[in-house]
């Protein structure tokens, strides 16, 4: 099974666990369908769920499920032994490619002669652990050889804190019960309790009801901001409190489950919990909470945690179809037409649609979801998605190029390349529309530096330059070598008169329209050109050689062969427009 199709699965069985648990259902039930879907997700022989006898030393079974033979279904074995015993000490997840073979395991022998008889090969679990207390393991067995990846331990993991949730709150609930049988003296003191339980049930049944909805943190966040009737805020080094609101001292050390209390500058007791050890952020209450309040902002950093987690996952799952989508498009093949006009009404779309067309290279931007994170949000953005090394954009308004290249300049520093088409019928041949687009790619990366490139202005010469790249500047440049010995500022002279007479058709008229000079002035430049190059610079075939050469230089200047000067080279571009009354001067 792929790792996209178990993430949507696990999604699923969290859900679905987390709806058990919003609804109260027992807790036998609870742990049975929490054993089952494990089985089920990991795709395993069986799965079962042990919980610890502290008093003995012991874990034992409690809910199997595959599970064959009396003596396994049985097994009571002390805490720290076996595969079992190890996972039931709370540490860590651990597996056993081999449990009969395997010595880096405390064997016993009637546990031994039980799994033997079972056929049972590999295990693999993850503890049951909470508020720092082991209860238990959640297991998965196999009756031959296997390892278990990282997306399952993980899923066992995710599974295994459900399961921790429910048989704490059957041992709370069962604790409330009882003290409310108490003495009469104590009557008052056990319904506060009750009452604080109910009440983070409650908060925990709102915000997995939020959850099912739409996993997001500002649900759970609101959630917890009724409850407690103050804001919970989420702090970290890097998204600090209003200004006119002075933040705390965050601890050092980020311990899931543990609250601090710490004072502000202005005197203000704060209550904190770490909300993610991956993200370095904690949940923050700006006043002291009771112990009852405590556990219950412990709770709103555990739903944070799954909100994050099946965010990921729904994020993945969209981040894959976007792909297949953008792949559906571009299928040029005898049975793609049916899969392209799919797609097109998925994106609402039709093949006459204006739409304008993105590729842009962010292979030297260090953040991972970065693509994602700033293009998705763009106005006007029908589809973005990967494609190949590059990201894909589609946009149904002509603005959508300049507003990405914005949205990227804006985000980082990096390097990037782009080329875009305005608006137009491109849908009618995505295929040619993304080969012109990666055509003009190329011209931009050999150009270096930030560039958006319009990709309907990229000529064959500029498409010769790309092609060139790198390797070919010295035969390039080997033409306008005789230059290099001028003044700088005669020799650019020189070669901007060069380029643009070439370009002109060799018309010194246009020549001296385009460069807004005197047409003697024009005259004088051609006669020194002809003195340092030879009287035949502009005669072909040495005229080509020279054009591409003048082309290549105006292009390491800063802009892209065949195209307008780059959007990204605003001094260049503020020193065009100055040229005009310099040049009159002259």
């Amino acid at each position: 099974m792929s790792t996209d199709a178990l993430d949507h699965r696990l999604l699923r069985a969290l859900l679905d666990t987390a709806a058990d648990l919003a609804e109260l259902a027992d807790t036998e039930s609870v742990l049975a369908s929490i054993v089952r879907r494990t089985r089920a997700l990991v795709g395993t022989d069986m799965a079962y769920l042990s919980l610890n006898d502290h008093a003995a030393g012991e874990t034992y079974i409690r809910r199997a499920e595959g599970v064959v033979t009396h003596a396994y279904r049985t097994i009571r074995m002390p805490i720290g032994t076996g595969v079992l015993g190890k996972v039931a000490e709370g540490l860590a997840p651990f597996q056993s490619l081999d449990y009969s073979n395997d010595p880096t395991i405390t064997h016993i022998p009637q546990v031994d002669h039980a799994v033997q008889a079972e056929g049972v090969h590999a295990i693999m679990g993850s503890p049951l652990v909470v508020d720092g207390r082991p209860l238990g393991a959640l297991m998965v067995a196999e009756r031959r050889a296997r390892r278990f990846t990282h997306s399952e331990v993980t899923i066992v993991e995710s599974l295994a804190k459900h399961a921790a949730i429910a048989i704490q709150n059957a041992h709370r609930y069962t604790e409330a019960l009882n003290a409310a049988g108490r003495a009469d003296a104590d009557r008052d003191h056990e319904r506060q309790s009750l009452r604080e339980l109910t009440r983070l049930e409650e908060l925990s049944s709102r915000q997995c009801q939020a959850l099912l909805a739409e996993p997001n943190e500002t649900a759970v966040l609101n959630r917890a901001s009724e409850h407690f009737g103050v804001e919970v805020e989420l702090l970290s080094p890097e998204r600090p409190t209003s200004p006119l609101r002075p933040a705390p001292t965050l601890p050092s050390r980020h311990t899931a489950g543990v609250v601090h209390q710490v004072v502000a500058p202005d005197g203000c007791t704060w209550t904190l919990v770490a909300a993610d050890r991956d993200a370095h952020d904690w949940l923050a209450v700006r006043r002291a909470l009771n112990p009852a309040e405590e556990k219950a902002l412990v709770r709103t950093a555990q739903h944070l945690l799954l909100a994050r987690r099946l965010r990921s996952a729904r994020r993945a799952t969209e981040l894959e179809a976007g792909a297949g989508l953008l792949a559906e498009l571009v299928d040029d093949s005898a049975g793609g037409i049916v899969r392209r006009r799919r797609a097109l009404s998925e994106l609402g779309l039709r093949e006459d649609s204006q739409v304008s067309l993105v590729v842009i290279d962010l292979a030297a931007v260090p953040e991972p979801q970065f693509a994602e994170r700033v293009l998705s949000p763009v106005a006007g953005v029908r589809l973005s998605a990967p494609w190949g090394g590059t990201w894909c954009v589609v946009g149904d308004r002509p603005d959508v190029p300049a507003r990405v290249e914005a949205a990227v300049r804006h985000a980082t520093e990096a390097v990037w390349q782009m080329a875009f088409l305005g608006p137009g019928e491109h849908l009618r041949d995505l295929p040619g529309a993304f080969r012109t687009l990666e055509n003009a790619l190329a011209v931009s990366r050999v150009a270096g530096g930030l560039h958006a490139v319009d990709a309907s202005t990229v000529g064959a010469v500029g498409m010769v330059l790309a092609g060139v790249g790198e390797a070919g500047k010295d035969v390039t440049a080997r033409p306008l070598a005789p230059l290099r010995d001028l003044p700088p500022q005669r020799a650019s002279a020189l070669r901007e008169t060069a380029l643009a007479y070439l370009d002109a058709g060799m018309n010194v008229a246009e020549t001296s329209r385009r460069l807004f000079l005197h047409r003697n002035t024009v005259l004088q430049r051609l006669e020194q050109l002809g003195a340092v190059l030879g009287p035949d610079w502009h005669t072909p075939p040495r005229s080509l050689d020279l054009h591409l050469a003048l082309l290549s230089a105006a292009r390491d200047d800063g802009g892209a062969p065949g195209a307008p000067p780059a959007r990204s080279q605003p001094r260049r571009r503020a020193a065009e427009l100055r040229r005009p009354r310099e040049r009159t001067r002259e």
